[in-house]
């Protein structure tokens, strides 16, 4: 699913509640002040869908943020988001004992990791997943039968080297999950890198020249959720 359907569909909802507040056909006018939140909803029911149905970090937040926001717009909940941003902290939390349905992956993973260290990552098919919460590191991946895999940067950052993988078939998906972080990823110079990520308060950035067609060796497509972070893409 396109990331332009979705903005579309965002656009359309949003021009909606302008004109139903300019017409006054809803009443006095405050369709957009109460139920802009409804954006948010949609848009990390949009993320989940998109990832198959599997809840992250940054979809589980969006829609939380939302809901709360909704339901304080609409008299129905007793607290505000000032009164309940420590939840942000008890779902980060949750999501690092838990890696959402994957017990204490993150801990074996990231145990030897939190000081900015270098890995390699060598297999005959290396396809996995990496997380970094509130740490730092750069990954080294050689693999000639790279598969794609996900990452998480959770107030960090990553370097994920591809230079000297290959890919096993003509393409392969990397599903990215960037909150208030980064990623820094290299990539070959014969590699076509596609850009379909969601964006919200960040951005993502190509510093290298696409391949030709006929010149190229195959298609890395990034997917996922960018939230108060970026993606860079270097050869």
């Amino acid at each position: 699913m396109s990331n332009r359907i979705l903005v579309g569909l965002l656009l359309v909802a949003l021009g909606v509640m302008f004109l139903l507040d300019t017409t006054k056909l809803a009443g006095d006018g405050q369709v957009v002040g109460t139920y802009w939140p409804a954006l948010l909803i949609g848009w990390g029911v949009w993320n989940i869908l998109k990832s198959g149905f599997r809840i992250r970090l940054s979809s589980g937040i969006i829609l939380a943020v939302g809901a709360i926001l909704l339901l304080s717009n609409l008299e129905l909940w007793a607290w505000n988001i000032g009164q309940l941003w420590p939840l942000l902290l008890v779902l980060l939390g949750l999501a690092l004992l838990s890696s959402f349905g994957r017990p204490g992956r993150w801990l074996r993973r990231n145990r030897h990791q939190a000081n900015s260290v270098a890995v390699d990552v060598k297999g005959s098919s290396s396809s996995g997943e990496s997380s970094y919460f509130f740490s730092g590191g750069k990954e080294r991946v050689t693999s000639k039968e790279y598969r794609g895999g996900s990452v998480s940067a959770v107030c960090g950052g990553l370097e994920l080297d591809l230079r000297e993988a290959q890919l096993a078939e003509r393409q392969a998906v990397l599903d990215v999950t960037v909150f208030c972080g980064g990623l820094e990823l290299l990539v070959p110079p014969d590699w076509v890198v596609s850009m379909q990520p969601s964006v919200f308060l960040g951005g993502t950035e190509s510093r290298r020249k696409q391949p030709l067609n006929q010149e190229a060796s195959g298609e890395l497509i990034i997917t996922g959720s960018v939230f108060c972070g970026g993606i860079e893409v270097k050869d």
